[in-house]
């Protein structure tokens, strides 16, 4: 997620200045802004969420598939951003090799609850969505392991108290990450639907033909 690369950037900073006291302070601040982010996405997708895919011209035959799957995955979405900033924090005090390794562990445990729970359990669509949340899950409580044995990126009690300035530093280094991203992310939805158009207007000039 492009917001929680642009908090690891501010971590960074302060780890790299030695600054322990504000990285932490950073750290809680940002955990509430993933918070908030993963509840907006939650709440916000029960009203957004089928107006997108009628947007994009789903077909009515796999509206009802499309629509569990989407909605598992973004009912978890808070904790795909916690898993994110576990490994962003970790790579942003130069630890690249735990966020690698919680990565092979998550695809590997994705796979197996996939097989697991759409052929034996029979769930189909949401047993293929809720096996990339909970890997998600897996991924996050691998890296909190080792996030717990670091005593500096552990905030204190007091680091816990609401700044709004560090938050509105925090949220102005991630937003323009974060926008870069979802204009990606746009693009594509963009080019979907008009290849869907495209698609469609073509065949309909076929039948005359």
């Amino acid at each position: 997620m492009g917001l929680t690369g642009g908090l690891g950037i501010c971590i960074s900073h302060s780890f790299g200045a030695n600054d322990i006291e504000k990285l932490r302070k950073e750290i809680a601040m940002s955990v509430y802004i993933c918070l908030a982010i993963g509840i907006v996405i939650t709440v916000g997708s029960l009203f957004w969420m089928r107006r997108l895919f009628v947007f994009l011209q789903t077909p009515e035959d796999m509206m009802t598939d499309t629509l569990v799957y989407f909605g598992t995955i973004l009912a978890g979405s808070t904790v795909t951003i916690f898993n994110n900033f576990a490994m962003t924090l970790l790579r942003s005090v130069g630890n690249s090799k735990v966020p690698l390794a919680s990565m092979i562990v998550s695809s590997v445990v994705n796979i197996v609850l996939d097989l697991l729970f759409v052929f034996p359990f029979g769930m189909g669509v949401f047993g293929a969505a809720l096996a990339t949340v909970l890997a998600q899950v897996v991924s996050a409580l691998y890296c909190l392991v080792y996030i717990r044995r670091a005593a500096e990126l552990l905030p204190r009690k007091t680091d816990w108290r609401a700044d709004g300035v560090l938050l509105g530093a925090l949220v102005g280094k991630g937003l323009p990450v974060a926008v870069m991203n979802s204009v990606t992310a746009v693009g594509g939805m963009v080019l979907r639907f008009l290849s869907i158009r495209w698609e469609r207007l073509m065949s309909r000039l076929m039948l005359h033909v």
